[in-house]
């Protein structure tokens, strides 16, 4: 009788259990389905959000795009009547093409350099404000390219050829950010481009092209036109062609230096002037080696992956003028020095209070470094024995490619630029570099001629915090003193 009622007080137990869970369990159920459903309904938002960016963006690509090319055919009318009324001139429409889509279809030779890359920018540290980080974008090939029959123009990046205009930038800018414009290309308008061409005209058999729209510029000079001589000094056949370079390069001291440095093996020069035109019957042309746009029609399209350069080009460069510039000096001292790039003697100063600026480094050792005093060797050498190189951000800061690893390097740049070349080339060659933020003062329409200043506490913290560290390794001493006033 008692096992019974134990039976019947068990089962009731287990019963009352079960249901209890089977009801948990249906709960359950519907609590995975409404996560389940509240998941699917934060991915839809999600998507949803993503278009709904890209529309916005493409929007705002429109209007910038509409915004440049609202004018364009009155800009045209009235272009071409200037050029009409000159006589000496015409306009012609050329289609755009790459260098690498025109050799293939014509046949033509093309040699592969360095096929698409990884390449890593580098977003500089500013001090107190933000590390130092790095993004890796794939670069275009490198190429060395045979065109025949090809038509080049002083000051420009000119080349055409079959009745179409050659140009890697141009044919894969699809958001018509890239302003390439210049004496000779007067407008993009689609496909196609605008240019403005004498009627005049030279020949030549055979030449390695080395004119751009930007020789009169020292970074452009030295880190994206000489370093093309280099590239096609590598291939043999090519050590007897005449170079054909911009007038300004043979008129500027310092130019002609670093161009006689670099033609290891003496090539006839050929002067081009502004707008001259010429015809190669084989023209050799070396893809850039830097994706820089010189200019943009509106300066915030600018992208990160705009600061790729080629470190085969850097490096080629580099050691060519070192073992021909340090060679040649009879001794080499081993004192490490620290210097200020000062712009204080050029017309355009983008560095306001440079003179306030300038003389709290004096105060902390370092020299007054004037590089448009300097010859390219002097240059050349003053950069490969510093300890530190100081300034505000210009062509100057190019001479970076022939400092020793872990020199350091302070560049003065509003973080609002958002120019990350320098801080690249010195991680390319593993410099210790960091940058001073500064606040713009005068907005222009280019950020490259903005003004801006700099705040003398916040410098004044920034010396004191290097002074007690050491510049490097501890190699700063105490008698900062005796270094101060000087100039060079």
């Amino acid at each position: 009788m008692l096992l019974n009622r134990i039976i019947i007080f068990g089962a009731f137990c287990i019963g009352s259990m079960v249901k209890p869970i089977s009801i948990m369990r249906i709960e359950l159920n519907e609590l995975y389905i409404k996560l389940r459903e509240l998941k699917l309904e934060r991915q839809r938002r999600r998507q949803l959000k993503r278009q709904l960016k890209q529309q916005q963006k493409q929007k705002q690509r429109d209007e910038q795009y509409a915004k440049i090319s609202k004018y364009k055919y009155v800009d045209l009318f009235l272009m071409s009547s200037r050029v009409y009324s000159r006589r000496a001139k015409r306009i012609r429409f050329y289609k755009i093409n790459g260098v690498k889509e025109y050799c293939c279809q014509h046949n033509q030779k093309y040699v592969l350099v360095e096929e698409e890359k990884a390449r890593t920018v580098c977003i500089p540290s500013y001090w107190k404000k933000t590390v130092q980080k790095c993004e890796n974008y794939t670069s275009p090939e490198t190429y060395v390219a045979e065109i025949e029959q090809a038509v080049i123009m002083g000051a420009s990046h000119t080349v055409i050829a079959g009745e179409q205009f050659l140009n890697d930038m141009l044919f894969g800018d699809e958001e018509g950010r890239i302003d390439l414009r210049d004496n000779v290309l007067r407008k993009v308008m689609g496909r196609d481009a605008v240019v403005e061409e004498p009627k005049q005209i030279e020949y030549l058999e055979q030449a390695i092209n080395l004119v751009g729209v930007a020789s009169y510029n020292y970074y452009h000079m030295l880190i994206e036109i000489l370093p093309k001589l280099i590239i096609a000094d590598r291939y043999e056949e090519y050590r007897e062609f005449p170079i054909l370079v911009d007038a300004i390069i043979l008129k500027i001291p310092q130019y002609q230096e670093a161009l006689a440095v670099v033609n290891q093996y003496n090539h006839k020069i050929i002067k081009v002037e502004i707008g001259e035109r010429w015809k190669i019957e084989k023209l050799v042309h070396i893809s850039p080696n830097t994706w820089m746009p010189i200019n943009l029609y509106d300066k915030n399209m600018s992208r990160v992956g705009d600061f790729l350069i080629s470190e085969l080009y850097l490096y080629d460069m580099r050691n060519r003028v070192l073992s021909c510039v340090l060679d040649n000096k009879n001794s080499e001292s081993n004192e490490k020095k620290r210097y200020f790039i000062s712009r204080k003697k050029l017309n355009t100063v983008r560095l306001k209070n440079e003179s306030e600026i300038k003389e709290l480094f004096l105060s902390y050792g370092f020299e007054i470094l004037y590089p448009e005093k300097l010859s390219f060797e002097e240059q050349v050498e003053k950069f490969s024995e510093a300890e530190c190189i100081a300034g505000s951000t210009g062509a100057a800061f190019a001479n970076i490619i022939f400092c020793q690893p872990g020199t350091k390097i302070i560049c003065i740049i509003p973080q609002e630029f958002e120019f990350h070349m320098y801080s690249t080339i010195a991680h390319i060659f593993k410099l210790d570099q960091v940058f001073l933020d500064c606040t713009v003062v005068e907005r222009t329409r280019y950020t490259a001629a903005d003004g801006y200043v700099l705040d003398e506490e916040y410098t004044k913290e920034f010396l004191e915090s290097i002074e007690k560290r050491g510049m490097r390794n501890g190699t700063v001493n105490g008698t900062i003193q005796a270094a101060a006033n000087k100039t060079v």
